[in-house]
């Protein structure tokens, strides 16, 4: 009788394996690499985060001012287009506290220039930053000071200046060949951080009338090469962006933000009433918030801010001059101004 031949085992690849429960379970997918985790801070963020709160007391950024701060504490140009009120100061006042040298800033605006210098050097958290002004109400003696400390600092006499902030008008800049000389002295000295020029609106077409030194700023690019320039605004059109940036020299390269200047809770109106009627002033309140009645005169405001007064009107304000009448404007529901600071 014939042998059975016993067939030879399968190969080990083919070897059945016992079905269990865990067999009958679908396979996990193989994972996918996590998302790459958010960049953490590197050494400039961490300085202005420590900046933003123990000198000014913030504890967050708004929306474009890190980046704008990262890029000037960076060394580049910047254009900073935002409305009243979205913050514009810190993107220039941040940098200027970490980094090394003076900032000057470029203003047409004398009670915007004191106000922010007495705002700075009264800074509670960390003991005031030291800020100054020159202008036409700045005292003979402390101009002298601020002058001679920046000598100083440029010709190696004492190691950097004590001043971090220097405010002036476009007219210093323009008229006097001291000024610019000790602006050259520190630049050599590399102790010229950046030239801030606010209200840039001035240098273009919309403005150089109200300044006509603004439209010179831009000469300050010949001898003071390499100097960042930070150009701020609160509302500009694309045409006079770009004049401005034609005019300052402002470089491709630049570090540019822009916000709409819309602005949902405010109404805007237009009438002619050729009479100069009161009625206007008298209409009933009823809306909410305070509403502002613009005159084309200091002349011819003070009356209508009487006027205001007239029942229907829980509040009045007079003219305004850069100061409010009272320690609340919000009390106000109604103002009487000129369209002009001046």
């Amino acid at each position: 009788m014939a042998r059975t031949k016993t067939p030879p085992p399968p190969p080990p690849h083919q070897t059945m394996r016992q079905t269990t429960l865990f067999d009958a379970l679908p396979r996990a997918r193989p994972q996918q690499p996590q998302a790459r985790r958010a960049q953490e801070p590197d050494a400039l963020d961490r300085k202005l985060d420590l900046a933003l709160s123990a000198v000014f007391g913030h504890q967050g950024f708004r929306p474009g001012q890190r980046a704008t701060c990262r890029a000037a504490a960076q060394g580049r140009d910047c254009v900073v287009i935002l409305p009243t009120g979205g913050g514009k100061s810190l993107c220039y006042q941040l940098p200027a506290v970490i980094t090394k040298g003076v900032t000057i800033v470029v203003s047409p605006l004398l009670s915007l220039i004191e106000d922010q210098v007495s705002t700075l050097i009264s800074l509670e958290r960390c003991g005031g930053v030291p800020a100054a002004h020159l202008t036409s109400s700045t005292k003979e003696t402390t101009s002298r000071a601020i002058l001679r400390e920046l000598h100083a600092a440029a010709e190696g006499r004492i190691d950097y200046p004590t001043l971090k902030l220097l405010y002036v008008t476009p007219e210093r800049l323009a008229l006097s060949e001291n000024f610019r000389d000790v602006l050259e002295k520190l630049h050599r000295a590399n102790l010229l951080a950046r030239i801030v020029v606010d209200e840039a609106h001035c240098v273009s077409e919309w403005g150089h009338d109200f300044r006509p030194d603004y439209r010179k700023l831009g000469q300050l690019r010949s001898f003071l090469p390499g100097v960042p320039f930070m150009a701020l605004t609160a509302t500009a059109t694309q045409a006079c962006e770009s004049d401005l940036r034609k005019s300052l020299k402002i470089k491709p390269t630049a570090h540019a933000h822009r916000t709409s200047a819309d602005r949902p809770n405010l109404r805007f109106g237009v009438r002619d009433f050729s009479d100069c009627s009161p009625v206007l002033f008298q209409r009933p309140f009823t809306h909410r918030g305070a509403s502002r009645r613009w005159r084309m005169s200091h002349e011819q405001t003070p009356p209508h801010g009487h006027a205001i007064a007239a029942p229907g009107a829980p509040h009045a304000a007079r003219r305004v001059d850069g100061v409010w009448a009272t320690n609340t404007p919000s009390h106000w529901h109604a103002i009487a101004a000129t369209p002009s600071p001046s």
